[in-house]
């Protein structure tokens, strides 16, 4: 029989607090086994070995994963000199070691404490950077590693930088402990061969931990901690794949139970369940763009936004969006939070439904021409 959850489809925006082993897609596929829908998606990998925050969208949501993708992430990272592995992080196997004296370890110090800036660095072999539909660190896997083009790696802050001792599989090393603001796309392992390069010792990630994704914080009361247990023994299913248990959940997603690390919040499926829906949040705050809510006048533009229809730069949504001088009083309609960076999609907005209305989208994703033409771009449903 098919087995269906009451109540309407679950539908916002996840914080995640991941654990050490599992993969960010373990974290989605747990996410859709609680909530027994396939419309799930995660803001940004997280390696299985990094910890922190991961965003997760859920229902309609999933379609503004590309922008909470976008935005900058933080981290506290471990840079672990001496020597440095395959996979660039503790996970991998050593392909260099050397001595460090106090002369290096005030250089990398120098050197992660100059870090802000632009650096065209290759991501890492082991990534899931694709080239030519094959992923990185499939082929590093079978021996035989993607050439791999550098890139723009930008760091826009860094503090809190200091010398520590890191305890790993092999003992002790020296190491430099720092936090990082750094640009979608840039990664923190080929940050660590950067280092050592600078330095002239082998460097390697020993540790990370995402603290922040855009506005959101690692430390917001209503981020998920689960815990994780290792994937039963079973050579003849991959881990990360699922495990069918029986019947079909709401818009007939297939009832999986996860089959890779097992992670939890206490309780039965249904407990989760709740737990899970109760950390479900807005996503419209989040959004590095501009959000207005369609009350009051905007209400009749936002049922013509939804037929498709464009609205002219002397509409109300318009004037919302119109950009108004630092300190100047907002009109009640326009956003409470702006673009994070006057750069970055300047361009775009979401208006969102006031009302929980069955025949209109929760909110519409609009592009906003020079002139202050307002065009529909994308629909954002429930």
């Amino acid at each position: 029989m098919s087995r269906r959850r009451r109540g309407p489809a679950p539908f916002g925006v996840l914080a995640v607090h991941k654990p050490p082993g599992p993969t960010s897609h373990d974290v989605v596929a747990w996410i859709r086994w609680v909530l027994g829908t396939r419309e799930v998606g995660h803001c940004g990998t997280l390696d299985p070995a990094a910890t922190g925050l991961l965003l997760v969208c859920v229902g309609g949501a999933t379609r503004l994963v590309p922008l909470l993708t976008a935005e900058d992430k933080s981290y506290d990272a471990t840079f672990v000199l001496g020597s440095t592995t395959d996979t660039l992080d503790a996970q991998g196997d050593v392909t260099e070691r050397a001595a460090v004296d106090g002369v290096a370890v005030a250089r990398a110090h120098a050197c992660v404490e100059g870090l802000a800036g632009v650096h065209p660095l290759p991501p890492p072999a082991y990534s899931a950077v694709k080239v030519d539909g094959v992923r990185a660190h499939e082929a590093a896997r079978r021996g035989a590693p993607l050439e791999l083009a550098a890139r723009p790696m930008e760091v826009y802050e860094v503090d809190d930088v200091e010398p520590v001792e890191y305890e790993g599989a092999d003992g002790s090393a020296p190491a430099i402990r720092a936090h990082l603001r750094v640009r979608k796309g840039t990664y923190i392992r080929s940050l660590a061969a950067f280092v050592g390069e600078r330095v002239g010792v082998p460097c390697h990630l020993g540790a990370l931990d995402r603290t922040a994704c855009g506005a959101t914080r690692a430390d917001d009361p209503r981020v998920l901690h689960p815990t994780a247990s290792p994937p039963p023994e079973d050579p003849g299913i991959a881990a990360g794949e699922d495990r069918r248990i029986a019947g079909e959940g709401e818009s007939g997603a297939t009832e999986r139970k996860p089959r890779g690390w097992r992670l939890s919040v206490a309780g039965d499926r249904e407990s989760q369940r709740a737990t899970v829906l109760g950390g479900l949040g807005a996503p419209w705050p989040l959004l590095p763009i501009a959000s207005v809510f369609a009350a009051g006048p905007l209400e009749g533009e936002f049922e013509r936004l939804a037929h498709g229809q464009r609205l002219g730069p002397s509409s109300a949504l318009s004037q919302a969006l119109r950009p108004r001088p630092e300190g100047a009083s907002g009109d009640a309609h326009r956003a409470t939070r702006a673009p994070a960076d006057p750069g970055r999609e300047p361009g775009r907005a979401v208006v969102v439904a006031a009302e929980d209305r069955p025949e209109l989208p929760a909110a519409i994703l609009v592009t906003i021409e020079p002139s202050g033409r307002i065009c529909p771009h994308r629909v954002i449903r429930r």
